[in-house]
C-alpha cells in the first residue's frame, strides 16, 4: 500500500466515531500487513522516505485505536464502526462490544454472525456476552487477505438456517461483512443486483476497492459464477 494511500485514508476517520461510512478505518490485518511492508520495503534504504512509511501508517493505527475506543465506551448499536441497516431484520457492523449487546437485545436482534478473525483484544468477550444474552452467535473467521468460496457457502448456510431471525453480521470495520451479506441477498434471496448494491456502497466505494483488489476480485468472481456483472 503506497504511504499517500494511508495518509489519505487517515484523514478520513474523524476523532470521535459517528457512525457514517465517511469514518472508515482500514481492517486490523491490513494496517498490520502495511506496516510489515513498510518496513521491509527497500525504501528502508533512504531513511527519509522509511521514517514517512512509519509515520503514515502509526498515524491510521491511532486513528483505529481511537475509532475502537470510542466505541467501545458506546452501548449503542449504531455507534458501532460502519453500522448500516439493511433492513427491519438484517443489519451489518463493524466491531461490536459487550457494552452494546443490551441494545442487541433490546432491538430484538436473535443472531449475530461473526466474519472476523479471532482477536483477544478486539473479540475476545464477544462470544460469551452475546450468548450470555441468550442471542444465537455464529463465528466464520474470514481471512482478510484470502476470502474463500468455502468461507462463503458457510455463510450462506448459517444465513439460511436462520432465517426469520433478526439478524447482525459483522466483522472488524464491516468490509467482510457487507460484501458477504451482499452476495447473500443477491445469489441466495433473489435481491436485485442494483438494490443490493446500494447496500454494499453504504460501506465501500471504488476507493476502498481500489485500496483492497482481493475484495473486489472475490465478489466480481462469484458474480460471475452465476452470470453476474457488478
Amino acid at each position: 500500500m503506497a504511504v499517500g494511500s494511508l495518509t489519505s485514508r487517515s484523514e478520513l476517520i474523524t476523532n470521535k466515531y459517528s457512525g457514517k461510512r465517511s469514518a472508515r478505518c482500514p481492517e486490523p490485518e491490513s494496517v498490520k500487513g502495511s506496516l510489515k511492508k513498510s518496513l521491509n520495503s527497500r525504501s528502508i534504504l533512504n531513511f527519509r522516505s522509511s521514517a514517512s512509511a512509519r509515520v503514515a501508517v502509526l498515524v491510521a493505527v491511532i486513528c483505529c485505536v481511537s475509532i475502537s475506543a470510542n466505541a467501545q465506551e458506546s452501548t449503542r448499536l449504531e455507534d458501532t464502526l460502519n453500522f448500516h441497516k439493511v433492513s427491519e431484520s438484517l443489519f451489518t457492523a463493524g466491531q461490536i462490544y459487550p457494552l452494546q449487546v443490551p441494545d442487541l437485545q433490546s432491538q430484538g436482534v436473535e443472531l449475530v454472525v461473526n466474519l472476523a478473525v479471532a482477536d483477544a483484544e478486539r473479540n475476545g468477550g464477544e462470544s460469551l456476552a452475546v450468548i450470555g444474552a441468550g442471542i444465537s452467535y455464529v463465528h466464520i473467521p474470514v481471512l482478510w487477505t484470502e476470502p474463500t468460496s468455502k468461507d462463503l457457502q458457510l455463510f450462506f448456510a448459517m444465513m439460511d438456517a436462520g432465517k426469520g431471525r433478526k439478524t447482525l453480521v459483522h466483522c472488524f470495520a464491516n468490509y467482510r461483512a457487507s460484501a458477504f451479506t451482499f452476495l447473500y441477498r443477491v445469489l441466495q434471496q433473489d435481491v436485485p443486483l442494483e438494490e443490493a448494491k446500494v447496500d454494499l456502497y453504504a460501506v465501500w466505494d471504488d476507493e476502498a476497492f481500489a485500496e483492497y483488489p482481493v475484495w473486489l476480485d472475490f465478489i466480481t468472481t462469484t458474480l460471475a459464477a452465476e452470470g453476474l456483472t457488478l
